[in-house]
């Protein structure tokens, strides 16, 4: 994905209003009265408001996906490497890149979306998974379940904008 920067300002605004007051409840006029322009602007831009969603969705794992490989390039342990994951996972939560989408509005995409979204949540999960992996190994973390750790730690990472 490569948007334009009023693309980008537009998924920004818009994953922070979704945040905040969850998808059903934000219009595009509420995206466009936060943006200080006429709603008919934002259709210059996004389809409509579960195309927004999607491009939301595909901004958040691009995000992730870059975070994540950037923690897997530093020479060290698996845990190392989780927590830098973490580490820079939460603070783009609370910075003028976040906030990163909620994965609870995953079920208002259409399935053909969902279906993307969910492919590529499992990618970077993996990405995650593989560091967790690298710390059994390498014994700087304790062996556990892989998928029940990656889940834990990936819902704290989403629910932090709440426990702000």
């Amino acid at each position: 994905m490569n948007p334009t920067p009023r693309k980008l300002e537009i998924i920004a605004i818009a994953s922070a209003l979704f945040k905040e007051k969850g998808y059903s409840a934000v219009t595009m006029r509420d995206i466009a009265k936060a943006m200080g322009i006429k709603a008919a602007s934002l259709y210059n831009h996004i389809k409509n408001k579960e195309e927004l969603l999607y491009q939301c969705f595909n901004r958040t794992l691009d995000v992730e996906g870059s975070l994540l490989g950037n923690a897997g390039s530093v020479q060290g342990t698996g845990l190392k490497k989780v927590e830098l994951s973490l580490r820079y996972l939460f603070n783009v939560q609370f910075s003028e890149q976040g906030p990163l989408i909620r994965y609870r509005a995953l079920p208002s995409l259409d399935e053909e979306h969902r279906k993307d979204i969910l492919k590529a949540t499992k990618a970077n999960s993996k990405i995650l998974g593989t560091y967790i992996a690298q710390g059994f190994d390498d014994s700087s973390l304790r062996k556990i379940d892989v998928d029940i750790a990656q889940n834990v730690l990936s819902g704290a990472v989403e629910a932090s904008p709440d426990l702000a």
